[in-house]
């Protein structure tokens, strides 16, 4: 028998999460995608961005760009030109990234989640790309980890009277809690969370890893009989999973 974590607070929903690269101009310690940890091989993976569009713009889905960096992912631009209109998306960027290619081909506006992490080294410069993309009628709002000097960071997003849609709270880590370190669970985590190898992952730990992908971008989700999997990482997983929201409860159901 084993513990069965079921997350209660997030249902599956109709958003697709694309992780369309685990490059990252970035390697901070509580990386929801594991990025400093994937390795290099992984990093390097990426599927075209005809691929990517086919299936977004196929399904009409609700979709979130991101990695990694999303913009670091090869055929960034291009796959921003082949998304359909009318298909709602939003970026996540940390935007320690060239801006040049976006702003001067793509005519689109795009709602995006802007991070301002731990280690950028100048947040002025920084806020330059922020100016530069609110100019192009793009619609952003920002994120803070609790982690460092994220005090700090909040009041410099203050001061630009910048809309901050959540702080992320790092200070309970699930690295830092080895009590809840279990070593196997049986997860029914579900959303539709798709690798840069464009197959679905139950949790984003796993998709970091590459471990036991459930179906690929052209399938549609709808279709697949979702079924409860083993998960040797809680406890020690990426802090953004939000696992500890959940619940985990002994269980005598059979195995």
């Amino acid at each position: 028998m084993l513990p069965l974590y079921d997350r209660e607070r997030r249902a599956r929903d109709r958003t697709m999460r694309c992780y369309l690269t685990l490059k990252c101009s970035m390697a901070c310690e509580y990386c929801s995608a594991r990025v400093p940890l994937v390795t290099p091989d992984r990093k390097e993976i990426y599927i075209p961005a005809s691929q990517w569009a086919e299936g977004l713009n196929r399904r009409k889905r609700n979709a979130v760009l991101a990695g990694g960096e999303p913009f670091l992912y090869p055929e960034f631009v291009d796959l921003i030109l082949l998304l359909d209109k009318g298909l709602r998306a939003e970026i996540y960027t940390n935007l320690v990234v060239d801006l040049s290619d976006f702003l001067s081909r793509v005519d689109r506006n795009f709602a995006m989640l802007v991070s301002l992490h731990v280690g950028v080294p100048d947040w002025d410069q920084w806020w330059e790309g922020v100016t530069a993309l609110e100019a192009k009628g793009n619609r952003l709002r920002f994120h803070v980890v609790r982690c460092g000097d994220w005090e700090d960071r909040v009041e410099f997003l203050k001061t630009k009277d910048a809309r901050i849609t959540t702080c992320a709270d790092q200070t309970r880590h699930p690295k830092s809690l080895p009590e809840n370190q279990v070593d196997n669970v049986r997860c029914r985590t579900c959303t539709y969370m798709y690798g840069p190898d464009g197959l679905r992952y139950q949790c984003v730990t796993k998709l970091g890893l590459g471990e036991d992908p459930v179906a690929s971008l052209e399938c549609d989700p709808d279709d697949i009989d979702w079924h409860e999997n083993f998960c040797s990482h809680f406890g020690n997983c990426a802090g953004c999973d939000g696992l500890l929201e959940g619940t985990t409860v002994k269980t005598d159901d059979p195995i």
